[in-house]
């Protein structure tokens, strides 16, 4: 080839690749789903390849009607605007859309005559002259091989699945043939290398040997055994290696045994107590039977306090049925209060999984204490009854939960106690959130104490308000009734809440804004409710929230005082 032939061809390359430089694609024509549709495939185009060629048309128009046909329309027509050297503007006509003509779309074996089969046939098939969706016909194909799996139909098959498109005549039809196979059931639950008695195991287990496989039901099993507290994992799985000619399907347990000893850590300071701290030590399992210890040794300037609980699991019910022996000793210098007191209890639980749990318990305390300028020996043997429930999103900074607590306690002179004594509270915290951004947290606290001889109440059954948990921005338990000498004496009826709105600013960080109120009277009608109000933040940390907030009275003499609070550990 010759020079100037050379310089010709490169000249014309030159030309033609200067003449598609720099130029934008314009779609027109479409909306809704359509648009969305075709402008998410378009968008994979890379800006320098987009020009006005026949071949850059052709590829555009094969991209588009793939995005089209997937939502029925198979005849769209194209035109092109080629005024602008910059833009390339595409008007594109859908044309008409192809309509579902027929769904045949049969179940065979024992499916077919199974609830769960039929309601999705009702509720998720299509209409006869519905657009053609192919994402719709995917999805419901996917729905019948998903719906065998959790019912226990692993032999299921599709022998026929056919979408036939008539483009002549703008027809679709559904063909599917859809057989279940026989329905598998639970055989023999087998657990391999335990620590716990496997008699006790087996009263864990959500199901019977021979009812119907759910995977609903396995993975309930799962983590029935996991809230144990026994295990550091829980592996459930279907051995269908030994499957029975009956189809029954044996369920195999692996477990790995949580450590013998564990060991927790919650800190915390505010002006009123300085710091405070709590150390946890507990022993998840401590025999075959699944008997467990925990003791707690809460630390700070007012308060000391030491507990321990023996958990003891019945055989029929270890999860949902147990006794717990507790004892404790709380030693109590704070404001006017002076307090060294010994309990004792025995409580039998009843726990309704991820549901209410509930206690009905026989116990002593023994509190020698000071009380103002008086000083008494108490003994108090008490029954109680109490109905909690906890609920979270499973995440250590929660985004939604709740807990609530009822408790009733009655002494009585005439079975050992010194005083008559009736004392019923309630504790509610609520979590709530919207867009992930923004989380409201309220709480309330009431209770109510009836005695023969209210000078001989224990403190620790006695309501004082004030402090972190109660209505910040006043001294800890610092509000309560006064005796003739000024002097704090503790209440017979509580009243608090407390609304808390806080903001994700960055990442695991929040600001926080919250208002608390309440009071601790004898009295309603001399009733003065005390509010506090400030500002904080909050780190989601990796081992749970950590807060400092800063807090004021309001409409108090003391106003200007401010009060710090500094704390690890849930909110609920």
């Amino acid at each position: 080839m010759s020079r100037f032939s050379c310089s010709l061809c490169l000249l014309l390359v030159l030309t033609t690749a200067s003449s598609y430089a720099d130029m934008s694609l314009s779609i027109k024509g479409l909306s809704g789903e359509l648009a969305e549709n075709v402008n998410a495939r378009i968008s994979l185009i890379t800006p320098n390849r987009i020009n006005n060629s026949p071949n850059f048309k052709r590829y555009f128009e094969s991209e588009a009607q793939k995005a089209m046909r997937a939502l029925g329309y198979y005849s769209p027509t194209f035109e092109y605007d080629e005024k602008d050297p910059k833009v390339l503007v595409v008007t594109i006509s859908p044309g008409q859309p192809i309509t579902i003509e027929q769904l045949n779309v049969n179940i065979e074996g024992e499916g077919q005559n199974d609830k769960d089969f039929k309601a999705l046939l009702k509720n998720s098939l299509p209409k006869i002259g519905d657009i053609l969706n192919h994402g719709i016909y995917e999805s419901f194909k996917k729905s019948l091989q998903n719906l065998a799996l959790e019912k226990g139909y692993f032999d299921a098959n599709m022998p026929t699945h056919q979408l036939a498109v008539s483009n002549s005549e703008h027809q679709a039809y559904w063909n599917i043939d859809y057989n279940t196979g026989q329905r598998y059931k639970f055989g023999a639950v087998n657990f391999h290398d335990v620590k716990i008695r496997k008699d006790y195991l087996a009263n864990i287990v959500p199901f019977k040997e021979g009812e119907e496989y759910t995977a609903e039901q396995l993975s309930l099993f799962n983590r029935r055994l996991s809230s144990t507290n026994w295990f550091n994992s829980v592996v459930v799985a279907p051995d269908f290696a030994n499957v029975t000619n009956n189809k029954e399907l044996p369920i195999d347990v692996a477990t790995s045994p949580r450590k013998k000893n564990s060991m927790d850590l919650g800190l915390g300071y505010s002006t009123d107590n300085g710091v405070h701290g709590k150390i946890g030590w507990s022993r998840p399992w401590i025999n075959s039977r699944g008997q467990s210890f925990q003791s707690n040794l809460s630390l700070s300037s007012p308060e000391q306090t030491i507990t321990m609980a023996y958990k003891i699991p019945l055989k029929r019910s270890p999860l949902e049925h147990y006794y717990t022996v507790q004892g404790g000793y709380k030693k109590i210098d704070n404001n006017d209060t002076y307090s060294r007191s010994y309990t004792f209890g025995v409580l039998r639980n009843w726990d309704k999984f991820e549901g209410w749990q509930s206690a009905l318990g026989l116990s002593m305390i023994r509190d020698n204490f000071t009380q103002g300028d008086a000083s008494y020996k108490t003994m108090l043997l008490y029954p109680s009854i109490s109905l909690s429930r906890i609920r979270t999103d499973g995440k250590l900074f929660a985004m939604w939960g709740d807990s609530q607590r009822y408790s009733i306690e009655v002494a009585g002179d005439s079975v050992g106690s010194d005083i008559n004594l009736v004392r019923f509270q309630t504790q509610q915290s609520w979590i709530r959130s919207i867009k992930q951004s923004h989380r409201f947290i309220a709480r309330g606290n009431f209770g109510i104490i009836q005695a023969s001889n209210f000078d001989r109440v224990p403190p620790s059954f006695r309501f004082f308000a004030g402090g972190d948990r109660s209505i910040r921005g006043f001294k800890y338990q610092s509000i309560s009734p006064e005796d003739k000498k000024g002097k704090l004496k503790g209440a017979s009826k509580l009243i608090t809440g407390s609304l808390e709105y806080q903001y994700n600013v960055t990442g695991d960080w929040w600001g926080a804004l919250f208002v608390d109120s309440g009071e601790a009277i004898d009295k309603v009608d001399k009733a003065k409710f005390y509010t506090g109000s400030g500002f904080g933040v909050r780190w989601a940390s990796p081992i749970g929230p950590v807060k400092v907030d800063l807090a004021t009275p309001v409409n108090r003499k003391d106003t200007g005082s401010i009060h710090l609070y500094i704390g690890l550990g849930t909110e609920l």
